[in-house]
């Protein structure tokens, strides 16, 4: 039995639906028209099912790139524009998830986005239960075909349908766009931004949004009306004396009338400012039953160029818990929360001291916010010390010794600058990208080139299914890591295992 064959014995079977299978082109547009008729005559009815079931029947069945696209098109004009909701029938909502299965010679992107789009104006309960139950293991399942298409728009729609199915599969898909993010920053444009942003917003993923996008200065000053309340909302947000007038702000009604969010997407946005309100006034609340004297304002970076000239860095070697102050702005004058931090001090615990490694820590739990930081070290040292000269080839396993090193050591900053001499998979050559890394081992240094390379196969490896879904881009990184061996290596390091 062929994949229609065996798609329209299940329909049958799950969901009681006698189909006879169209024949011809004929047919099928024969069929359009009846259901347009009844759309327009606004007649809900379990004729007009059958008859989008047997469309799309077809559609699958010829992979049909043309007529694919006319019968999206027209059903997502029904759903717009009458009252007819079509993913309120499990058997068609199912056959719509089997059009991302099919890599259609023309016109896919437009196809896939007609299909989301589908998905993200059903707004009646069962048409949402179906986008869950009967949809998301569909598109858990091909949702690389959607997103290698690398195309904004699509791939926005596409976290537009998983806001509604799956949050955790969204904040994921945000993270992989944005470390893609020079595949798409051409196509961005204010509107677009918008919408990245508040997503952005919800999924916490605000300070990455700001490194990748290029234009993003100019797009955060944009005078559109949903930039403007992400900007109200923030700088309330970060002013706990402005946290009530936020919450009870007539700008938070406007946005929950606005047309241009659906209202999944405008629940979400509220719910995560109230959550975030919630938290902050929770933190306040605790740093106000803290008695004073408990609370640590500053601490010291643990260098002998911070000590006093009685003590010795052998000394320092006490552990204290501490509520260590977060400051609001970098005047340092309103306490936002408190952290309780584990620092090093001396017998009198006059001052506290942390190493490099849990400072990194304390400002990744603190992100935006500050907190009072006494170094005098770079003010005192006259010499740098010498970088390693000998560094260890990064390994493209996902786990193992050196796996948190090398995960650490390269940052967005560095990629990017790789991606900005052209080099990426998509769309590219062997043969361009080996101009391109020849020209970029001398700029930016064998090291830092293998490790930009690796550090991509490691995140690719490391995501759900990463091995599947990016097995081309892998063994590409692997292939040009292997040539950057052959040409450059000169056995000064240990070679990467991969």
């Amino acid at each position: 039995m062929n994949n229609s064959g065996k798609l329209l014995s299940e329909l049958i079977e799950n969901y009681g639906i006698r189909l006879g299978p169209l024949n011809n082109d004929e047919d099928f547009f024969l069929e359009l028209v009846k259901v347009s008729h009844i759309a327009i005559r606004g007649e809900e009815t379990n004729d007009l099912f059958i008859n989008v079931n047997l469309l799309l029947e077809y559609a699958l069945r010829k992979e049909h790139s043309r007529l694919t696209l006319t019968l999206t098109e027209t059903l997502l004009a029904m759903q717009l524009h009458t009252r007819i909701k079509i993913t309120e029938n499990a058997a068609v909502t199912r056959q719509l998830g089997c059009v991302f299965s099919i890599q259609y010679s023309q016109h896919k992107v437009e196809i896939y986005y007609n299909v989301l789009r589908l998905m993200t104006t059903s707004t009646n309960e069962r048409g949402i239960e179906n986008i869950k139950t009967v949809l998301g293991p569909l598109l858990h399942k091909f949702d690389a075909n959607i997103y290698e298409c690398f195309h904004l728009p699509l791939s926005l729609e596409l976290l537009h349908t998983y806001l509604v199915i799956d949050r955790h599969a969204f904040s994921s898909l945000l993270s992989d766009i944005l470390m893609d993010w020079n595949l798409y920053d051409d196509q961005i444009d204010p509107i677009m931004f918008e919408k990245l942003l508040w997503y952005a917003f919800i999924s916490d993923n605000k300070r990455i949004l700001k490194e990748q996008v290029t234009k993003y200065d100019s797009f955060i000053k944009a005078d559109r009306w949903g930039i403007k309340c992400y900007r109200f909302v923030r700088q309330n947000l970060s002013r706990s004396d402005q946290l009530e007038k936020l919450r009870t702000s007539p700008v938070l009604n406007q946005l929950l009338n606005r047309s241009s969010y659906t209202s999944i997407e405008k629940e979400a946005f509220l719910n995560k400012i109230y959550a975030k309100i919630h938290e902050k006034e929770s933190k306040l609340n605790m740093v106000q039953e803290l008695p004073h004297k408990q609370i640590t304002r500053s601490i010291t970076r643990l260098s002998s160029y911070n000590l006093p000239p009685d003590v010795k860095l052998q000394d320092i070697h006490h552990k204290k818990i501490i509520h260590l102050a977060v400051f609001e702005s970098k005047e340092m004058k309103r306490i936002s929360k408190t952290i309780q931090v584990e620092v090093l001090t001396d017998v009198n615990e006059k001052e506290f001291y942390v190493n490099k490694a849990t400072l990194k820590a304390i400002k990744g739990k603190v992100g935006s916010a500050y907190i009072y930081v006494v170094d005098y070290s770079k003010e005192k040292k006259r010499e740098k010390i010498e970088e390693e000269k000998l560094f260890k080839w990064p390994s493209t396993e996902i786990s193992g010794v050196g796996y948190e090193e090398e995960n650490n050591s390269t940052g967005l900053n560095e990629k990017s600058a790789l991606r900005k001499m052209g080099y990426q998979i998509t769309n590219m050559t062997r043969q361009k990208r080996w101009e391109i890394l020849q020209h970029a081992v001398p700029k930016l240094g064998l090291k830092k080139v293998a490790y930009i390379i690796a550090s991509n196969v490691k995140l690719r490896k490391g995501q759900k299914n990463g091995l599947q879904k990016f097995s081309y881009s892998i063994s590409e990184w692997e292939y040009d890591l292997d040539k950057l061996k052959s040409r450059y290596y000169k056995k000064e390091f240990i070679w990467p295992r991969t």
